[in-house]
């Protein structure tokens, strides 16, 4: 009667709709809060799985696309060139690939021979290798991720002959010879030596490339000095009073290092505090992505007081407003406020509730992994 006369009864197919969307609403809260309470556990369950899928042909479909992507916007850095030693040294060029990438062109500069590190995005690197009129002979491999040995078989059809080097561990996309640790490389005068960094990737390795110049033939100052004279990071060449460089694909970047994904702390601590750090300070630091900003906030949260990381952050935040590359480093700035090369000290042992250097390396990662330092004050203990 009063679904008849006043319209104010709701049908049974309406409650019982009700009731379904009432129930749906409860069983979705009640999976998120399960999902957020084991999150950690559940994507370690799931994780090998989309794992394995990525270094597949999935993730070779998914990196195509990653690149056709890019292709239509503009670079999300400027390319640079940086001349290491004097006339007898190399150039690398800094070239900006997919979202946050970088590929390097080093040039032997007596030779002209040149090789390409991590070419991610072929067309954008031939592009730079055209460009400037030198004699590709090979290409460096650091790991077997895509968006680092995407471009090798792009860049193989392109070059007959050249010489693609990488990992036998990680089966390097188009590998021509497989390096080991200690193995040398000659490209004209410059030298380069292979060293294995296992925790990224089980096959990992950093490029450590010398040239011929000696220390007396440059200049004595330091760091960084301007081919143009100003006192500047946008200018598009740079020079550096140093005679070494390493490429660190993902093993070191700029105030951070890479996650453990085929590894763990021992590793990478091993990576990082024997292989690394045995270079000397004025060594310059090319890694494979703009990392930077992300790195640098993560690290002035380790070390509230520490100014260095304080000071980097704040440069880091204004060149990129003009996408300007914040690499290289040098390895004496990344023992200034890199937390990942800092944790035999007192301050990230208290900061992490560690003791061991590798267990703070580890609680380190994990911190980064989740964004701790992006989480509510509150939410941080």
């Amino acid at each position: 009667y009063q679904r008849r006369v006043h319209g104010v009864c709701p049908s049974r197919k309406f409650l019982v709709l009700m009731s379904v969307l009432a129930l749906y609403s409860a069983a979705v809260l009640v999976l998120g809060f399960v999902m957020l309470s084991f999150r950690q556990k559940i994507v370690g369950a799931v994780f090998p799985f989309f794992y394995k899928v990525y270094n597949g042909r999935v993730g070779l479909w998914m990196h195509a696309k990653s690149v056709r992507s890019a292709h239509t916007k503009a670079a999300h850095s400027l390319a640079q060139t940086h001349f290491v030693g004097d006339k007898r040294g190399f150039s690398v060029r800094v070239i900006p690939v997919l979202s946050d990438n970088y590929s390097y062109l080093i040039v032997d500069n007596e030779t002209k021979h040149a090789a390409v590190v991590d070419p991610a995005d072929a067309q954008a690197v031939l592009a730079e290798v055209q460009s400037a009129d030198v004699e590709l002979k090979m290409v460096l491999t650091t790991h077997r991720h895509w968006d680092h040995a995407g471009g090798n078989k792009e860049m193989a059809e392109n070059y007959e002959g050249i010489k693609i080097f990488g990992s036998a561990t990680d089966q390097v996309l188009a590998c021509t010879d497989f390096v080991k640790d200690g193995d040398e490389i000659r490209l004209g005068n410059t030298s380069i030596k292979i060293l294995y960094t296992p925790c990224h990737t089980r096959g990992h390795v950093v490029y450590s490339v010398k040239c011929a110049s000696s220390s007396s033939s440059m200049s004595s100052t330091p760091g960084v000095i301007k081919t143009d004279g100003v006192n500047d990071t946008e200018t598009d060449t740079i020079a550096h009073a140093t005679n070494r460089a390493l490429f660190t694909g993902d093993t070191l970047f700029v105030a951070g290092c890479g996650k453990f994904f085929e590894g763990d702390a021992t590793q990478m601590y091993k990576n990082l505090y024997h292989t690394i750090l045995s270079h000397p300070n004025d060594t310059l630091i090319f890694p494979g992505h703009e990392y930077s900003v992300s790195n640098l906030e993560f690290a002035a949260w380790a070390e509230p007081g520490n100014n260095d990381a304080l000071n980097k952050l704040t440069w880091a935040s204004e060149v990129r407003t003009n996408r300007i590359p914040t690499v290289p480093s040098t390895l004496a700035e990344e023992k200034l406020y890199n937390p990942f090369l800092r944790c035999t000290l007192p301050s990230l042992q208290a900061r992490t509730a560690r003791q061991t250097p590798i267990d703070v390396m580890d609680a380190l990662r994990r911190l980064k992994n989740d964004n701790a330092h992006k989480q509510p004050i509150n939410k941080q203990a």
